[in-house]
């Protein structure tokens, strides 16, 4: 049976597919002690590529991983998807600052905790980061070359809930969709387009049903369904 698609699981699906990379990344950027380009242990490795990927270094990322040319180009892509987050997020920060919705700097502790729990576990020229409180979620892998670690890039493929692969989320096509949105929303919000963080969420929701899953939540007379222009908090 066809599962209904619906604003929440299109939403879920793409940022859940997402998530992981984007959490380590974070966590190295906050928490990173490796010294630049240093590839010669597996954590180390990571946070060299990572810390490139925040800081949109495509030279450093392509020198610290390996894949294919279609996992370099989705690598690629995600880079600008974290780009155009950070200027969404700054613009927000600008804009809104008291209003506690907006995320904050205090959570960098929390990532710092989990990078230091992580656990490499090496097999031979192969290395794995694993959440010992999460098994289950997909490691980011690692693989030696000459002397060097460097990340595997088929390892940062999106995966579904239970590991198996994410139905398009997290292709270029839809990161690139993705860092459009973002960077719109950074100039908008920077503009003063919306009162309040909960108005730019919305429209946020909004542009991204459009753009990632177009007819989702229209009315059978064709007409698109809106979101109500704010929504209490859960």
């Amino acid at each position: 049976m066809m599962r209904r698609m619906t604003r929440g699981n299109i939403l879920g699906n793409v940022f859940g597919a997402l998530a992981a990379p984007l959490l380590v990344l974070i966590v190295a950027v906050t928490s990173s002690t490796a010294r630049a380009g240093d590839l010669s242990e597996p954590k180390a490795a990571a946070k060299t590529f990572l810390t490139a990927m925040i800081n949109h270094d495509l030279a450093t990322m392509r020198s610290a991983s390996i894949g294919s040319e279609d996992d370099w180009k989705r690598a690629e892509a995600l880079a600008d998807v974290v780009a155009a987050q950070k200027k969404f997020l700054d613009a927000a920060k600008a804009k809104y600052g008291d209003d506690p919705k907006v995320p904050r700097s205090d959570q960098a502790a929390q990532l710092q905790e989990k990078l230091e729990g992580t656990e490499v576990k090496t097999e031979g020229d192969e290395a794995s980061l694993l959440d010992p409180k999460n098994p289950q979620a997909n490691p980011m892998k690692l693989k030696k070359s000459g002397p060097d670690w460097k990340l595997d890039l088929s390892s940062m493929r999106p995966r579904a809930s239970g590991g198996a692969a994410a139905s398009g989320a997290g292709e270029p096509e839809q990161l690139r969709k993705m860092t459009g949105i973002l960077n719109e929303m950074g100039d908008e919000i920077a503009a003063g387009q919306y009162p309040t963080f909960t108005d730019a969420q919305t429209a946020m929701q909004q542009k991204l049903m459009a753009a990632l899953a177009p007819g989702v939540g229209a009315n059978p007379r064709g007409g698109a369904t809106s979101a109500p222009a704010s929504q209490p908090s859960r």
